[in-house]
């Protein structure tokens, strides 16, 4: 911002240089105009001589030079003009302390101009100059001109002797900042067509202001002297309504009459002009209202308010995110906002007030809204929200909220899972093409108008009805775990996914779906279904429903299907052969047809049905099979070479003729085998239970540590299993690991066909705890099945089979807890529990308790009546309590507050009032109380006594006047206590004799303070000057000069007569002819002061007043020769001056015209009294000299 700053005080820079004795002028063009610069010696004489700034002659300015140049004898100053070469640079210019006179114009200044050291400068002119920057400090300056300076934007005016001033024709002003002016009387400023605001308040001298052109809305005229204004023009002003002024009943009586004072007559005066408070948005939460006011993009004032114009221009985001709030009253006025986050703004349900509603109907700005974790919210309404284009809200609990989106044109994608709503409107939310509203409490949606939706997810919900006829390009449908009887899609043809499963859906047609890839209809009560016309779908899922009839001939796309849990009958799957996954398990089927044309199929689960035959032969992609619960006596695995799990449990399967070198999990459990093989099988996982017919296992294949699991019991007709170590099996297979089950009895051979005896013992074992056997294995419970085998240990080659028969004693259970901590001053009592046992402590006490009172590890040893023993120890941190000091009891003023700190930052705290926060303000008596709970839940409590004194009553009285000369005496009354005025005297009592603001503060003994403050207006005796007079003939209208401060006038005319009147001009007509004394008595309340003056008067004779205009007096003013002349013969002339005294009178014989020399009269006015032959002419004449 460039800005004109003229300042009245005194510069310690100066900005030219001494050197070399040379004034420093850098711009070439100034230099020129410096050194080529003369003047004439004697400019009225005839012997004159050209005197040359540049005395001598050597190009440049001596600051010698500068200093002795008086300047011309008349203008004593410098014109630049820079429109033919331009001057950018003044340097050197504040050299010459001499000029009176300087005119800058044309003149496109790129340095500051810096004038501080023209100390004699009385007139600076500045025509189109670029100012950057103004200073001054040379109190002579008087007269200032800016005028046409189109870079300016401020002026800033203070504390010099101006006494006219013009700013006018500048495009960029925007401000004028005045300062005290005692001496200014003429201002002009016009014609800047940005400048808003004029204050000249501070001008107590102004007599001539004119301010046309401008764009005033805001005028200060109150300077206290309202009858100093001589002439006042600002008219052409519609927003300026109100003046500021002194008096407005002093003003309407001096100003209110017209020209020379010229006003709009709308324009009204007023004392006070300060418009209506503006509009305040009502924000009652604080924390509300802090986190706006903390955001300087809307509170752009920085006030303690957030105006409505400031909330309606705020266009950027509002976040409020895990701030405390109870009320978001005040967020309806920012209609224009773009984002709203409030996530997570109330402290669970301990909220004191929960916000069950948050109304942004209609902010049509709005893009962007995130509510989420506020668990009393009940209703979002974002209506009409026609930029919304991101939505996300949640209670965080199981409460339901309703979301009103309805007219959210902009909107077109929507994801509200899992947000606990109850209720949901998108009507109108036209552009809407997905919409994910699943695991919510929805029990309707409406979508109806939502026509452009192509994905619709409104899963996991409570609906029993669900209308998607309009949604013509729907291609993703997902309604499953609802309430819905019926599902309508045959008018949904853009229809790829479908998932209508957990429903209660009794029919379902999809023969318009044609373009359908994926359906789900799962759980639900359908009876039959085709998908006869759905030639692209690849996945379907029928299970769990009450088919008796399935119908996917068509469906020859088909990848996986899965129809398991129904009642079927029978499953053609012939004209499918696309499909790789095929579960049609738990149905009726007796046969099923894959032998022929299913090449692809990797997974086949047919467990459950009543199958008696099955061919897999064709199908050598099989991986996964379950044909467990039928009745096969026999498969052909011999072409299957990919399975890797097999389930052919309870069947009538004699054999396995298996050709699966990769085959992890083999159940082929509850089948009548009398022998399995598996000898050339590297199976994982072993199930082969349950069958009395089985007396021949041979496991022998060279990797029988690979096994992870083998459950081979309930086979009571097997003695011997063939494995690859006999010693491995015992020692992995037999040992308590329940992945591995075996009969009792059955023994592990390498050879079961040639193992001749086995000798058998039993190790009797009783330990505490636990015992490490033979075999390398720790027991932790009693067991009397273990064995271990040692290979040819006795006579004959016998193995001997070693039984363990161990008893586990329990050892006493002993815990003394977790690690814990105590609060100083307080214990815990450890308890090692075992009644009746032996104890013995760290500090060699054998109770059975130990009280703890200090930081430390703390062991015990408990031994039971089985002499078993157990140890624990445990930590006992001793934590300090928290320092609580509210300080020593207190009182405090009224009006006052003190806040109380519990300190301690962090903990819990709760004060008498059931308030938590650390601070409590108090400002009333009583005993304030607060327990405070650090984070290791130690307590402290402290109590402090309040004690309220009353503030001292402080009365000045209401404001007052005196009389100059006269004084008052201001009494702060409350004896004893101390005082201080605005003049830092300290006594009761304070004598007043000058106007001014007085205050005083009083502090009582309590050290209660209390102020007051009275204005005191001093009255001046009343002034005038003098009495004006002007007549015709013997009527007389008398006026004042020069009053001020005069509350009313008496008039003695002279004649007898007298009258009073408030104003300064008054009538008065005179019956008889004569000289009069006039006196007038001008009063105010503080005294009176008398003027008079003589004045004479001749009635004009009748019809006097008619001969007037046929005589003419020229010209007027005069001061050399008058004419008067006309139709009239002239008998004679008097003059007579104000006095009434006769100065002049000649006869002249009924001449038509004369000429009169009036070179010998002073200057004044005269009454030039005419007697012609038809009556008297008088006329009043002017005479300057």
């Amino acid at each position: 911002m460039k800005k004109i700053i003229l300042l009245g005080i005194l510069s310690t820079i100066t900005a030219f240089t001494t050197t070399a004795q040379n004034v420093y002028i850098p711009d070439p063009v100034f230099k020129a105009f410096l050194v080529n610069h003369s003047y004439p010696s004697n400019p009225t004489g005839p012997n004159g001589i050209t005197i040359y700034l540049d005395a001598n002659h050597d190009g440049e300015i001596q600051v010698s030079e500068a200093t002795n140049y008086t300047s011309d004898v008349f203008s004593h100053g410098f014109a630049l003009n820079g429109s033919t070469n331009p001057i950018y640079d003044l340097t050197g210019i504040e050299a010459f302390k001499k000029i009176e006179y300087l005119n800058i114009s044309n003149c496109p200044l790129t340095t500051p101009l810096t004038i501080n050291g023209c100390t004699s400068l009385k007139t600076l002119k500045c025509t189109n100059v670029s100012f950057t920057t103004f200073s001054m400090n040379n109190s002579a300056v008087k007269e200032l001109e800016l005028v046409n300076c189109s870079s300016l934007t401020s002026v800033t005016l203070a504390g010099f002797g101006l006494e006219t001033l013009r700013i006018n024709n500048n495009s960029n002003l925007t401000s004028v900042n005045l300062g005290i002016h005692t001496a200014l009387t003429m201002f002009q400023c016009g014609m800047n067509p940005l400048l808003t605001s004029l204050d000249v308040s501070r001008c107590a001298a102004l007599q001539h202001f004119y301010a046309q052109g401008n764009q005033l809305s805001s005028l200060n005229l109150a300077n206290g002297h309202p009858q100093s204004f001589i002439g006042i023009n600002v008219t052409g002003y519609p927003n300026l309504t109100c003046i500021k002024v002194d008096n407005v009943m002093v003003s309407d009586y001096l100003w209110g009459n017209g020209y020379p004072y010229e006003f709009d007559a709308w324009a009204a005066f007023d004392t006070d002009c300060t418009p209506p408070g503006p509009c305040v948005v009502a924000i009652p939460d604080a924390n509300f209202k802090a986190a706006l006011l903390g955001n300087s993009a809307i509170n752009t004032n920085g006030n303690n308010e957030i105006e409505c114009a400031e909330a309606t221009a705020y266009t950027g985001a509002i976040n409020v995110n895990n701030i405390t709030i109870s009320n978001l009253k005040g967020i309806e006025a920012f209609v224009n906002i773009t984002s709203f986050s409030g996530n997570n703004i109330q402290v669970g349900y301990g909220s004191p007030t929960p916000i069950d509603t948050l109304d942004l109907n209609n902010f049509t700005s709005l893009t962007s809204v995130s509510f989420t974790g506020n668990v009393g919210l009940k209703y979002l309404k974002l209506s009409g929200c026609t930029a919304l284009t991101n939505v996300d809200v949640s209670t965080g609990f199981a409460a339901g909220v309703g979301v009103n989106l309805n007219g959210c044109t902009a909107l077109t994608s929507l994801n509200l899972n899992n947000k606990k709503l109850n209720a949901l409107n998108v009507n109108g939310c036209t552009a809407l093409t997905s919409l994910n509203c699943s695991n919510n409490l929805l029990t309707t949606l409406d979508v109806s108008s939502n026509t452009a939706l192509t994905a619709l997810d409104c899963s996991k919900n409570q609906l029993t009805s669900l209308n998607t006829f309009n949604q013509a390009n729907l291609s993703t449908l997902n309604c499953s775990y609802n309430q819905l009887p019926y599902l309508i899609v045959s008018l949904n043809t853009g229809l790829t996914t479908l998932d209508c499963s957990h429903n209660n859906i009794t029919y379902l047609d999809v023969n318009n779906n044609t373009l359908l890839t994926s359906l789900n209809c799962s759980y639900n009560q359908l009876p039959n279904l085709s998908t006869n016309n759905t030639g692209l779908l690849t996945n379907l899922d029928c299970s769990h429903n009450q088919l008796t009839n399935l119908n996917i001939a068509n469906s020859t796309s088909l990848t996986m299907l899965n129809c398991s849990f129904n009642l079927l009958p029978a499953l053609n799957v012939s004209n499918n052969t696309a499909i790789v996954n095929l579960y049609c398990s738990d149905n009726l089927l007796p046969t099923i047809d894959i032998s022929n044309n299913n090449p692809a199929l990797a997974k086949l689960d047919c467990s459950n049905n009543l199958l008696t035959t099955i061919d897999i032969s064709v199908n050598t992609a099989l991986k996964d099979l379950n044909c467990s619960g039928n009745q096969l006596p026999y498969i052909d695995f011999s072409n299957n070479t990919s399975l890797l799990i097999l389930y052919c449990n309870n069947n009538q399967l004699t054999s396995l003729n298996l050709n699966a070198p990769n085959l992890v999990l083999l159940d082929c459990s509850k089948n009548p085998f009398t022998s399995l093989d598996f000898s050339s099988q590297h199976i994982r996982l072993l199930y082969c239970s349950d069958m009395p017919l089985l007396s021949s296992l041979n496991l022998k294949n060279g990797y029988n540590p690979d096994y992870v699991t083998i459950i081979a019991n309930n086979n009571p007709a097997l003695n011997c299993i063939q494995v690859d170590s006999a010693a491995y099996s015992y020692a992995h297979w037999t040992t308590g690991n329940l992945a591995f089950a075996f009969d009792a009895g059955v023994f592990f051979s390498k050879d079961c066909a040639s193992s001749s005896c086995v000798i058998a013992g039993t190790d009797f074992h009783t330990a505490c705890g636990s015992f490490t056997w033979i075999d390398g294995i720790n027991y932790t419970s009693s067991n009397s099945t273990a064995t271990y085998l040692i290979p040819h240990a006795a006579a004959g080659g016998c193995d001997s089979l070693v039984t363990l028969d161990l008893t586990i004693l329990d050892l006493p259970a002993v815990n003394l807890g977790v690690d814990t901590a105590i609060c100083a001053g307080t214990s815990v009592m450890l308890n090692a529990g075992n009644a009746g046992a032996y104890y013995l402590w760290n500090d060699n006490s054998t109770a059975q308790t130990l009280a703890v009172t200090t930081s430390g590890a703390y062991f015990v040893k408990v031994t039971d009546a089985n002499n078993c023993s157990k140890s624990d120890t445990i930590v006992i941190t001793q934590n300090a309590l928290p320092v609580v000091n509210l300080g020593v009891d207190t009182a405090i003023c009224a009006g006052i507050s003190v806040t109380l700190n519990a300190g301690n930052t962090g903990a819990y705290y709760l004060w008498n009032d059931n308030s938590a926060a650390q601070t409590l303000a108090v400002t009333t008596s009583g005993t304030y109380f607060v327990k405070v709970t650090d984070a290791n839940s130690c307590s402290k409590s402290d109590t402090i006594i309040i004690a309220q004194n009353a503030l001292p009553a402080v009365n000045l009285g209401p404001d007052a006047w005196i009389c100059a000369g006269s004084s008052l005496t201001l009494d702060a009354e409350n004896s004893g206590s101390s005082y201080l005025w605005n003049d830092n005297s300290t006594a009761q009592t304070l004598t007043v004799t000058t106007a001014g603001s007085y205050y005083v503060k009083v502090t009582d003994a309590n050290g209660c303070k209390d102020a007051d403050t009275v204005v005191i207006t001093e009255n001046l005796l009343p002034v005038i000057n003098g009495i004006s007079d002007s007549n015709n003939g013997c009527d007389f209208d008398f006026g004042i000069t020069g009053a001020t401060d005069v509350n009313f006038y008496t008039w003695d005319f002279g004649d007898g007569t007298t009258t009073t009147s408030i104003t300064a001009n008054i009538s008065h007509a005179y019956e008889q002819d004569g000289n009069y004394t006039v006196k007038v008595t001008a009063s105010n309340d503080c005294g009176s002061v008398t003027k008079q003056k003589s004045v004479a008067c001749i009635k004009l004779k009748v019809n006097d007043a008619e001969l007037t205009h046929k005589l003419t007096l020229y010209p007027n003013p005069a001061s050399g020769n008058i004419i008067i002349e006309g139709d009239l013969g002239i008998e004679n002339i008097t003059f007579m001056d104000v006095t009434g005294r006769t100065i002049y009178k000649n006869e002249y014989q009924n001449a038509l015209s004369c000429q009169i020399n009036i070179s010998q009269l002073s200057s004044g006015i005269y009454t030039v009294i005419i007697n012609t032959e038809k009556g008297i002419v008088t006329k009043k004449l002017e005479v300057l000299k």
